[in-house]
């Protein structure tokens, strides 16, 4: 559901090309993208799929995926890729201190280097440097 502020309204999404999933995203100015996740059921599947939605032509695209399937992730925009920073991989038992990003003009996703602490879901915000 896709919530407009002016007019106090909620209106439904076309259906997406991700399956149902606690998923991470981030919005660009003009799509949400969303990656990875884990699956809400009990197979506690991760995934490494992505897609992007433009709510101006309402319309969802696939991208390609994550280098790695991960959920927990925490995800921004710098302006020209979206960061998606630890989470958890699947297959581990802990957080990741690993991060990879999706480079919104080449199409392109690109490992970053690890950080000193692994984290998963957590909360952080772009600052402009």
């Amino acid at each position: 559901m896709a919530y407009t502020p002016a007019t106090g309204t909620w209106r439904a999404l076309p259906r997406a090309p991700l399956s149902a999933r606690y998923a991470s995203g981030v919005w660009t100015g003009t799509e949400v993208i969303i990656a990875g996740g884990m699956s809400p059921d009990t197979a506690m599947q991760v995934f490494a799929d992505a897609a992007a939605y433009n709510p101006a032509t309402r319309t969802w695209r696939k991208l390609p995926p994550m280098p790695e399937p991960c959920w927990g992730a925490t995800a921004m925009w710098d302006g020209t890729e979206a960061p998606f920073i630890g989470g958890t991989l699947a297959g581990a038992r802990g957080p990741s201190a690993d991060g990879m990003a999706f480079n919104l003009a080449t199409g392109q996703w690109r490992r970053l280097p690890a950080r000193e602490f692994n984290r998963s879901n957590f909360a952080a915000v772009w600052t402009g440097r």
